[in-house]
C-alpha cells in the first residue's frame, strides 16, 4: 500500500500496489512471511551488514531487529504467531484520533462554513433529554461542545473515544433532522460520508455485545459497510484526506476477517504488525 497518487502506482505493471484510498485488492501477510522477513534482518547483521546497511533493510521490510524480542524467540513461534495471533484496537482506529474523530471534526466545520452551526447549537441540542450512553471524560454529552471544547477542537476533534461513542448517536440524529432538510449541494457528499460512518460505528457497537459469536455473514456486512464508508469519504474529502488508519479498517474486514476468530473485528488498532499485513513500511518493535 501506498500513498494516495505516488508515482509507484504508474510504474506498477503487474498492478500489485494499491493506494491508502483503496477498499479491497490487499495482499495480506502471512506468519511465515513476518517471520522470514525477521529472520533476514538477523542474517543480515550476522553477515556483517553496516548499520546503515540494516537500517536500511529495516525501514524496507516495515520492522526493527530485536533479537530479543518476541518475533526473535523461536520456541514461542508455534504458539504467538504474529498474524493470527494479533488483535488490531477498534479505539485507536476509530475514535482516539482515528477515522471517526476525524470526520466528525470535518462535518461540523463543514455545517459550520456552510450553515452556520455551532458548538452552542450542538451544545443546546444534546441538552434536550436525550439518553446519552454512560461514557468517562465529561460528565455529560453536552460538554463535549461546550465553548471549552470548540476552542481546542480548530485543528481537529477533541474527545477521548467514549465521549465519541456518546455523541455518534445524538449528532447522526441532529444531522438528519436538522442539518439534511436545510442542506446545501456543496456538503450533502459530506454528510452522506458521515451517515455511512454511523453505520459502521453503530454495527461495531451491537458487535462488541456479540463478540464471541460473530458470524460470517455479520463479517460480510460490516466489510461492506466500511468499503461503502471510504468511497463516500474519498468522494467528499479527496484521497488526500484518508488517512492511515482509515486503510487499516478497511484492511481489517478482510479477506476472511480470521472467520473463526470473529471477535478480532472489534480489534483494528492503527500500529504493526497490522502494517505488516498491508506490506507497509512502518517499524514493529518487537
Amino acid at each position: 500500500m501506498v500513498l494516495a497518487n505516488h508515482e509507484i502506482l504508474e510504474n506498477d505493471a503487474d498492478h500489485y500496489f494499491v493506494d491508502i484510498a483503496a477498499a479491497a485488492g490487499f495482499d495480506f501477510a502471512t506468519d511465515a512471511e513476518i517471520w522470514q522477513k525477521f529472520d533476514k534482518l538477523v542474517a543480515l547483521k550476522a553477515a556483517g551488514a553496516t548499520k546503515a546497511k540494516l537500517e536500511q533493510m529495516e525501514k524496507v521490510l516495515g520492522m526493527n531487529l530485536v533479537p530479543a524480542g518476541v518475533l526473535g524467540d523461536l520456541e514461542l513461534r508455534n504458539h504467538v504467531k504474529p498474524i493470527t495471533c494479533t488483535a488490531f484496537d477498534s479505539m485507536h482506529c476509530l475514535f482516539s484520533n482515528g477515522v471517526a474523530a476525524q470526520e466528525m471534526h470535518l462535518i461540523l466545520k463543514q455545517c459550520s462554513d456552510h450553515l452556520g452551526i455551532s458548538f452552542n447549537h450542538l451544545e443546546t441540542w444534546c441538552k434536550a433529554g436525550w439518553h446519552a450512553q454512560k461514557h468517562e471524560g465529561s460528565n455529560t454529552a453536552s460538554a463535549v461542545f461546550s465553548s471549552r471544547r470548540e476552542s481546542a477542537s480548530k485543528d481537529g476533534f477533541k474527545g477521548i473515544a467514549s465521549e465519541l461513542l456518546a455523541i455518534f448517536p445524538l449528532v447522526r440524529h441532529f444531522i438528519e433532522c436538522v442539518v439534511r432538510p436545510v442542506c446545501p449541494a456543496v456538503i450533502q457528499d459530506s454528510l452522506a460520508s458521515f451517515v455511512a460512518l454511523c453505520k459502521v460505528v453503530a454495527m461495531l457497537n451491537g458487535l462488541k455485545r456479540v463478540s464471541r459469536n460473530i458470524t460470517r455473514e455479520s463479517c460480510d456486512k460490516l466489510k461492506t459497510l466500511m468499503a461503502t464508508h471510504l468511497q463516500l469519504s474519498v468522494r467528499a474529502y479527496g484521497s488526500e484526506c484518508v488517512s492511515p488508519q482509515t486503510s487499516f479498517v478497511s484492511a481489517s474486514a478482510g479477506p476472511d476477517l480470521r472467520a473463526q476468530n470473529g471477535h478480532r473485528l472489534l480489534a483494528m488498532r492503527a500500529e504493526t504488525p497490522f502494517t505488516q499485513t498491508l506490506g507497509g513500511n512502518h517499524r514493529q518493535h518487537s
